[in-house]
């Protein structure tokens, strides 16, 4: 697994290396068993055992190795080692002058914890990497963008006049989530508002929103503190008084498209390629 690009501490990047780069034991031939037979005598001197163990003993470790810990390679089980004398592990490491499988096998599980911590790490990492790569590679172009806000627009305002033509009495009204619509008309130029306009546009949004509250009073359907949020919009103050602005003004332009029969999709398209009108 290629580890350079990945964004990770230099120490936490070894460690995965030795994991990815290196042949584990389940992998390893006979001249690889011959080379772990030396490794497991000179780990013997290194940890403090002042007698070497019989060959006979050795060969039982590394079928113990084999079967036990066959996910690990030579370099891994002197870095577990490394790092249990070091009392980098949490382990006891007491070894009472002998390598028996046991201990073997409690310092590979403790480093091999350690190293699944760091390998789901590493995996999320590169899933992330992924899903950011994925959604790049997916991310619409410019005019790919435009084309779905024309295309977002005009579903929008088929609803309105559908509502505007049929109403029923329960008709919620329709919401230009997070002002989507609005913002894409104002970027092109075809909601240009002046000052007056603005103030005005406030003040029937006030209106609207005032009435919608007072409703929902009457009807016992009002969220608590009613008379506050009344408050806060008849002062200016409120967070819901922008938004509806926003609806208002979005509102008041298809009625103008309405009223003048324009061809909404045309208008959208000759405005978005010339960078929208003037104010």
């Amino acid at each position: 697994m290629e580890l350079t690009s990945v964004n990770l501490p230099e120490t936490k990047k070894k460690f995965l290396e030795l994991h990815y780069g290196t042949k584990k034991v389940s992998e390893y031939n006979e001249e690889d068993l011959k080379k772990l037979f030396k490794f497991i005598l000179a780990l013997c001197k290194l940890i403090g055992v002042t007698e070497a163990p019989d060959n006979e003993i050795i060969m039982l470790l590394i079928n113990h190795i084999q079967e036990y810990h066959g996910d690990f390679s030579k370099e891994e089980i002197q870095k577990a080692f490394g790092m249990a004398m070091a009392d980098e592990l949490g382990i006891d490491f007491k070894h009472f002058n002998r390598l028996p499988p046991q201990l073997i096998s409690l310092v590979l599980n403790a480093y091999k914890a350690l190293r699944s911590k760091e390998v789901a790490a590493l995996n999320q990492i590169l899933s992330d990497r992924e899903i950011l790569e994925k959604a790049e590679r997916n991310k619409p172009t410019p005019e790919q963008a435009i084309q779905n806000s024309i295309n977002h627009c005009l579903y929008f305002f088929k609803d309105y006049s559908e509502k505007k033509n049929n109403p029923k009495k329960d008709d919620v009204e329709l919401r230009d989530w997070g002002s989507l619509n609005y913002k894409f008309l104002s970027k092109i130029g075809l909601i240009a508002l002046s000052q007056e306009e603005k103030d005005a546009t406030l003040e029937q949004a006030k209106r609207e929103l005032l009435a919608e509250k007072e409703k929902e009073k009457l009807s016992g359907r009002g969220r608590k503190g009613i008379a506050d949020a009344i408050l806060e919009i008849s002062n200016g103050t409120s967070t819901e008084l922008a938004v509806k602005a926003r609806q208002v003004a979005l509102n008041n332009y298809f009625e103008y498209v309405i009223t003048s029969k324009i061809d909404l999709e045309n208008e959208l398209q000759n405005a978005s390629k010339s960078g929208g009108k003037e104010n």
